[in-house]
Formats: C-alpha cells, sequence, structure tokens
C-alpha cells in the first residue's frame, strides 16, 4: 500500500506519479531477489524546483530511500 500525505505544492503530481511508479517496481521486482510483502510506504514530504527537478532524480531518489528503508527495517526472510 502507498499513501500520500503531501500536497500538490510540495509534490507535484507529474513527480508524485514517478514515485508512486517507481516504489510499486522496485516491490513488484523484488528486492534484493527476495519479494516485498507487508510493507506500507508513506509519501510524507519532499520538494522541487522547477529549473532542475526531473522524473530521473524523483525516480533515483525514490530508489535510495526504498532501500535505506528496507535495510533500516531489518526485513526478515520468509520461512
Amino acid at each position: 500500500m502507498i499513501t500520500s500525505e503531501v500536497s500538490d505544492t510540495a509534490i507535484p503530481n507529474q513527480y508524485l506519479k514517478t514515485v508512486t511508479e517507481t516504489v510499486r517496481m522496485i516491490l513488484d521486482y523484488a528486492y534484493e531477489e527476495r519479494p516485498v510483502v507487508d510493507i506500507i510506504v508513506r509519501i510524507i514530504g519532499g520538494s522541487w524546483d522547477e529549473q532542475s527537478s526531473t522524473d530521473l532524480a524523483f525516480r533515483m531518489a525514490t530508489i535510495f530511500a526504498i532501500k535505506n528503508a528496507v535495510k533500516s527495517a531489518g526485513p526478515r526472510p520468509i520461512e
């Protein structure tokens, strides 16, 4: 499940769509060759700049955020 608590002014819909698509892609195709289950992703903040923000920048930021979150959460292998 992915929820967003940010306004359109914090992250425009174009980039929010990129973030949610990237989260789904990462979780659907597994993380380090293991499926990710029972996870809730909350988008709680962000910012953008009209001059330098791109879909690629938001995609990369999302990838790093998911990687750090999964590592911090201490995932357990499925038995």
